[in-house]
């Protein structure tokens, strides 16, 4: 049995699993238009965004962040990337591709504060969690510098949505985007925008405009054909996490966290990254070849391009067990 031990791909519930490999409804009618309703209502709920708008995109996480650059920036914006890794470069590649104004810097809120003060950026780039570092950036005071200085926040959510604590509207954050793959259970190409419902939408891609994605579209929820699997996934997903009561979804992360502190106890190498997920530095062993070879037990684990190659990120999301934890530290210690 497969086992995904990365923070990009979780094992998923039997849920997911059950939706995966049935028949779904036709997708234009009146019931699929209110299960996505109530997505948007759960998610604003959820994460605390009641002055937000929430748009469903049939695309990856990438997709969500060059729909930010198609909708809310133009050339007249002076743009500030948060880089701290892979994800962070992306932010910057999609500057360089509209060509915007932009500088970066790396998680210094010294730094920050400098920068705000002599770039006098009117955007903010960041991610709150970096998938290929696993460094959990503070989110919360870069949302302070941003309410100071009067700039629009944008955050890149995919690898903490329902994996780390993550409040919206307190954090000052004007856009979200997040792929739903991670923390919120689903199979790939389905990602979300949460949007400041002031924020002004100069849309400049047919496909991601967000004018099209209103609340109703002629009766339509969505309108293009989405995707249908992701959809019906989500919103079971989010309905779990109301079930369990109104700290469902803190239930959930703190599960998530105890994973990593079970899985930190027992590993006895270096330890790296601060989200719920984690990365560790495999001593005197190829990475490469830890990887290989835990393929072929069907354990999944990621490499990342750290110090000397040497480090693996390590993800606890999704349907794993105490067991599976210590069975991949033994074959990773061995």
């Amino acid at each position: 049995m497969i086992k995904n031990f990365v923070p990009a791909q979780p094992n998923l519930s039997k849920k997911s699993l059950q939706i995966a490999g049935s028949n779904l409804p036709y997708f234009r009618t009146q019931e699929f238009d209110r299960m996505v309703g109530q997505i948007k209502t759960d998610i604003k709920e959820l994460f605390n965004a009641k002055k937000h708008k929430v748009a469903l995109l049939t695309a990856s996480g990438t997709g969500a962040m060059d729909c930010v650059l198609n909708n809310f920036l133009t050339d007249k914006d002076r743009v500030l990337v948060i880089s701290v890794g892979r994800f962070g470069k992306r932010w910057v590649e999609l500057c360089n591709f509209y060509n915007l104004k932009y500088d970066y810097v790396g998680s210094s809120l010294e730094v920050l504060r400098k920068k705000c003060v002599a770039f006098k950026p009117t955007v903010i780039l960041m991610q709150h969690n970096e998938t290929s570092t696993m460094e959990l950036l503070d989110i919360e005071a870069v949302g302070k510098i941003c309410k100071a200085n009067k700039i629009k926040l944008v955050v890149d959510a995919s690898s903490s949505i329902g994996i780390d604590p993550l409040n919206i509207d307190s954090c000052s954050i004007d856009v979200l985007v997040a792929g739903t793959q991670k923390g919120l259970g689903t199979i790939a190409g389905l990602s979300v925008v949460v949007y400041n419902r002031s924020l002004k939408i100069v849309p400049k891609n047919y496909y991601l405009d967000l004018t099209k994605y209103k609340d109703s579209n002629d009766g339509l929820s969505l309108p293009f054909t989405p995707n249908i699997v992701a959809t019906h996934q989500l919103a079971a997903q989010l309905t779990k996490f109301k079930t369990l009561g109104k700290d469902g979804l803190k239930q959930r992360i703190e599960s998530i966290k105890r994973k990593k502190e079970y899985f930190y106890s027992l590993y006895k190498g270096p330890k790296l990254g601060t989200s719920s997920c984690g990365s560790i530095i495999v001593k005197n062993i190829v990475v490469k070849a830890v990887v290989e070879h835990l393929k072929k037990e069907g354990i999944y684990v990621c490499p990342s391009k750290g110090l000397d190659g040497r480090e693996l990120t390590i993800g606890h999301i999704g349907e794993l067990s105490y067991k599976d934890i210590r069975k991949l530290v033994g074959k990773i210690q061995r």
